[in-house]
């Protein structure tokens, strides 16, 4: 589905970061991403996970950091970071504010830096807003991934409090 598409189902007040998020535009944009780093954590250097592998009972994923492979016992994804967000900007509409993060990273990243908001593309105003207290602004809760790719539904995916479309 794409945004059009979506208007026509859902008012323009209704529309969540999730429901953006599954768009079209979106996963076009995200593949945009990853391609410009190399599917690479622009942080750590590392791959997104694969696998499974079993050893005996225990269940574990593979991923290269800096070209070398280790195993570890949780799955690591690629997700696209805002370093700043503009009011009434859909997500796919910026040009040099995504960058790739490994899950380990974006989840430290929104623990220790601001993520801004500005008030319009001069990038001058700022919003206050305020941290999502269920998933720490981050966005998403990575014990529930396996629902809705773990989008946090207290912030909807925004890892903040903030009217989008106002």
């Amino acid at each position: 589905m794409n945004y059009e598409e979506l208007l026509v189902v859902k008012s323009k007040y209704e529309i969540t970061y999730a429901d953006l998020l599954a768009l079209d535009e979106w996963k076009l944009k995200r593949m945009e991403i990853l391609e410009k780093d190399q599917e690479k954590c622009t942080e750590c250097g590392s791959s997104k996970s694969f696998g499974p592998f079993f050893s005996g009972s225990q269940k574990l994923w593979g991923r290269k950091i800096n070209d070398e492979s280790t195993l570890e016992e949780t799955r690591k994804l690629l997700e696209i970071h805002h370093k700043y967000y503009i009011r009434n900007l859909l997500p796919w509409e910026y040009e040099d504010a995504l960058t790739t993060l490994c899950s380990e990273c974006h989840i430290k990243v929104h623990e220790t830096e601001e993520i801004p908001i500005y008030f319009d593309s001069s990038l001058t105003q700022k919003i206050t807003t305020e941290t999502c207290e269920r998933c720490g602004g981050t966005g998403f809760l990575k014990e529930y991934e396996y629902y809705q790719g773990g989008v946090c539904f207290g912030c909807q995916g925004t890892g903040m409090r903030i009217p989008w479309n106002d």
